[in-house]
């Protein structure tokens, strides 16, 4: 159980550091990510998919789904406790919202980062500078933020 919520934790700061609909996305081209795992120890099913959105080589937007399955209630309330308090942190940051939905088997996490808009200078006091893909100009390179994404196990389509 604690090694599934630890790669849980793994890929969620992974999508952090490398991270609003108002319309823009429509000028925008598309890149969709995904990832699964199992956990045969505590029986959970996780599917993690990423949309990212970007112009120009750089990032404007991701959204990440993080769904999570457990037939074990408890389970189930250990990770939303884990993705609440990960993202206690960022409460109150401009163009970054995350929900949370849940019923007793599974939670769903849908986390927007609009990178057009974020402060990023703010963004990285959160995150840190450490193995974060934001670069000097405060824009998110694709080809750095997809090889983030592909050295956690995540497939993209090109």
């Amino acid at each position: 159980m604690i090694k599934s919520i630890k790669i849980i934790s793994l890929m969620i700061l992974a999508f952090l550091i490398v991270g609003c609909t108002n319309g823009e996305e429509k000028d925008y081209k598309l890149i969709q990510c995904s990832r699964k795992a199992q956990t045969a120890s505590d029986n959970v099913d996780i599917k993690l998919s990423y949309k990212i959105y970007y112009k120009d080589d750089y990032v404007k937007k991701v959204i990440a789904i993080d769904e999570v399955e457990s037939s074990d209630s408890s389970v189930i309330k250990q990770y939303i406790d884990s993705y609440e308090k990960v993202y206690s942190s960022y409460d109150g940051l401009k163009h970054f919202s995350n929900k949370i939905t849940s019923t007793n088997n599974s939670m769903k996490s849908v986390t927007e980062i609009d990178y057009a808009h974020i402060d990023t200078d703010r963004l990285l006091e959160i995150e840190g500078k450490d193995d974060n893909v934001i670069d000097k100009d405060g824009k998110v390179p694709l080809k750095d933020f997809i090889a983030f994404y592909e050295k956690y196990g995540a497939e993209c389509d090109d």
